[in-house]
């Protein structure tokens, strides 16, 4: 009889969390963890493999909280390294195994993505880690995160600069003759942002997406996650 018992989550409670907590990071559950800094959130999560035995991977999400995001996700990804493999995999299948597999990935963490957290922790190095990603037919988001990044720099030229390369690029999208959703209502932000910076009223809507990305997460300012009290008292 196969054990379904999950091992993961009390492991990662034990071995994983204190890990991450002293590099700044939360716990929003067993398996997810994230660190805010200023408007970038960097999340990371433990999922377990679809077939069954308990195995599990370790990705990363890197994202700036502008404009308002409902879900977790970015071009800003990747998945930790398991020796040779950049597929890296790890069991989990006794309690003994997945506290093993834990503290081997601490250890590939800080190999890893230690520098890689560090600087996307700025918004100069988040800006970088993107630009670093551009190539010909490049995701349209890459150019709207570098232009919300560089309005919270007050970088308002260069801004406008990426933000007019993404509404171009999302107007681009289109299927069957039919523009897709998504890409419309991203087309529209991007122009909404441009519209706020002609009008001198950017700050504030920057600022507003930024609020609503954190209510839409259930996360607070410091990016811990808001439990049911505290959200009613808010």
């Amino acid at each position: 009889m196969t054990d379904k018992k999950d091992y993961l989550g009390p492991a990662s409670r034990k071995v994983l969390r204190p890990h991450l907590e002293r590099r700044g990071f939360h716990m929003l559950t067993p398996k997810m963890y994230l660190r805010l800094s200023g408007k970038i959130a960097q999340y990371i999560e433990l999922q377990k493999t679809s077939y069954g035995g308990g195995d599990f991977a370790v990705n990363h999400f890197i994202f700036i909280l502008v404009p308002a995001r409902e879900h977790i996700g970015s071009t800003l990804a990747g998945r930790l390294p398991r020796g040779k493999s950049g597929d890296g995999w790890w069991p989990s299948k006794t309690a003994e195994v997945a506290e093993a597999s834990l503290r081997d990935v601490t250890t590939a963490f800080d190999l890893h993505w230690t520098s890689l957290f560090d600087n996307t922790s700025s918004l100069d190095g988040y800006i970088l880690e993107l630009e670093n990603g551009l190539t010909p037919g490049c995701s349209p988001h890459k150019y709207m995160d570098m232009g919300c990044a560089r309005l919270c720099l007050g970088e308002v030229k260069r801004a406008e600069a990426d933000l007019t390369e993404a509404e171009k690029l999302y107007r681009a999208h289109i299927v069957n003759g039919k523009a897709v959703d998504w890409a419309i209502e991203m087309a529209d932000k991007a122009n909404e942002l441009m519209n706020a910076i002609h009008n001198g009223t950017y700050s504030e809507l920057v600022d507003r997406w930024f609020k609503e990305s954190l209510t839409y997460l259930g996360l607070d300012e410091s990016g811990r996650k808001i439990t049911r009290s505290k959200a009613r008292e808010g």
